[in-house]
């Protein structure tokens, strides 16, 4: 052991050997302390699908208010749809109340809705072995009626979505209906009517 001793003395003795020594102790403990910074970053396996939720550009999709159907299309930030046998074409941030139209069609378009569901907390989720997941929202009338804007007197309102990396349906159980399907997301590439040359 102090022959050992002894020849590391001397190997350091040497003022070139002394500092590539260091310089190598150096190397070697900065290295282990990037190697471990590295290694304890927490891995997050959902920013994936969030970051597919939160580039949401265009879907096609269903609405359903107590039986009456809405189908229609979001595409370059617009919302075109048919009422009453109207079409509309609408900018995705107009209030909709001042087109006279009573369903909670804005509040129900995806990015807005995403970002709803995604303030509250879900009752219970269900994982399905084909990559789809369920979730339960039970909200009481005030969280319901400020978010949809209407005015239901049920206690507590059952939400039920359904995503696989997107949301895909939603339904509402209360005495006011909802049924919504949202189709081809982000699968859009072009919308052109008969009278666009």
């Amino acid at each position: 052991m102090k022959e050992n001793y002894h020849k590391i003395k001397e190997f350091l003795a040497n003022p070139k050997k002394k500092s590539l020594t260091l310089i190598i102790i150096y190397a070697i403990f900065f290295g282990f302390v990037f190697l471990y910074i590295n290694s304890s970053k927490p891995v997050d396996s959902n920013i994936t699908i969030q970051n597919n939720k939160n580039n949401i550009s265009s879907y096609e999709y269903i609405y359903e208010f107590n039986g009456v159907k809405i189908t229609g299309t979001y595409y370059n930030k617009k919302l075109v749809f048919n009422l009453d046998n109207t079409k509309y074409d609408i900018d995705e941030d107009v209030n909709i109340k001042e087109l006279n139209i009573d369903y909670p069609i804005m509040e129900l378009s995806y990015n807005n809705i995403d970002k709803f569901l995604d303030s509250i907390t879900y009752e219970s989720k269900t994982e399905y072995k084909d990559g789809n997941t369920k979730y339960e929202y039970i909200l009481n009338n005030k969280e319901f009626n400020d978010y949809f804007k209407l005015d239901i007197e049920d206690e507590s309102i059952n939400i039920i979505v359904y995503e696989k990396d997107y949301i895909n349906e939603i339904e509402v159980n209360s005495s006011y209906k909802i049924h919504v399907n949202y189709n081809n997301i982000n699968n859009i590439t072009n919308i052109k009517t008969n009278t666009e040359k």
